[in-house]
């Protein structure tokens, strides 16, 4: 009759030993959902690259911990416990030293540093795109004309001959003919900054402030109610509201805009901000 003792060290090892089948069982689990987040992974990877291409933002550094993982190439199987009837707390602790689970512990660790770095990688490109999308919303973009209200181009930006005098001057801006009443509108988004009345030069007139670099100015709105119903100074305006009516004031030969954009302070030719032309 074999010691008590015995008997209960024997006890313990066949507990220990189907606690530590459970524990292979959950392992070839645990490695088959990794091997599938492995794959998602490197699918984001190469999406956040293409992403990153196609904004024009450098390639981020090479990421660690993405090499193959130990968790998905297999193992012993339940041949690798060599365990019987027989055994002792000694072989099974043997054996769980030879089988342990610390590779697992180390690619969980990898695969949470690649999703950290991809989170910090897509809220940069995030924040890009904000700043990009901010950035299209708020540059001038279209004809300042409310659609479907016939207008012309009559005279350009740069050195022509002047109205008044006939002498060579340069003219800041661009002249829409439209008649008098047509709906003027903001080509971007913008703050209004100016509103300015019976001005020598362009009468009755607008200015609007958009981002850091542009600033854009309509003159020769008409005389009475010149300015659109709610636009003061500081109205946030959206690209395409009204902001006032073509008219004949200022220095003018007929109804018409004058329009201008201003970048960095300095007049620039609008035509080639007239998108929709």
């Amino acid at each position: 009759m074999a010691p008590r003792g015995f008997i209960r060290c024997n006890s313990q090892a066949k507990r220990f030993q189907e606690d530590y089948r459970t524990l292979l069982a959950e392992h070839r689990q645990m490695a088959a959902e990794y091997q599938v987040l492995t794959e998602r992974l490197k699918e984001i990877e190469a999406l956040e690259r293409d992403v990153r291409y196609v904004l024009g933002l450098p390639e981020k550094p090479s990421r660690a911990g993405t090499g193959e993982s130990p968790l998905g190439q297999g193992g012993e199987g339940d041949e690798g416990l060599a365990l019987d009837e027989n055994s002792t707390l000694a072989d099974l602790t043997t054996v769980t030293r030879e089988n342990d689970f610390s590779a697992g512990i180390e690619i969980a660790e990898g695969s949470v540093g690649r999703a950290q770095q991809l989170l910090a990688s897509l809220m940069e490109i995030r924040d890009f795109a904000q700043a990009e999308l901010e950035d299209l919303a708020t540059t001038p973009s279209i004809v300042p004309i409310e659609p479907g209200n016939p207008y012309w181009f009559s005279s350009g930006f740069g050195m022509r001959k002047s109205p008044f005098t006939g002498r060579p001057e340069f003219h800041g801006g661009l002249d829409i003919s439209a008649r008098e009443g047509t709906p003027v509108i903001a080509p971007a988004d913008g703050v209004i900054i100016a509103l300015e009345r019976d001005t020598a030069g362009l009468g009755n007139a607008i200015k609007i402030r958009h981002n850091e670099s542009y600033e854009t100015v309509y003159g020769h709105l008409r005389e009475k109610n010149p300015f659109a119903a709610g636009i003061r100074v500081g109205t946030q305006v959206k690209r395409g509201q009204v902001i006032g009516y073509v008219g004949d004031t200022g220095r003018s030969t007929a109804p018409h805009l004058h329009y201008e954009i201003r970048r960095n302070g300095e007049r620039v030719n609008p035509w080639p901000y007239l998108l929709d032309r």
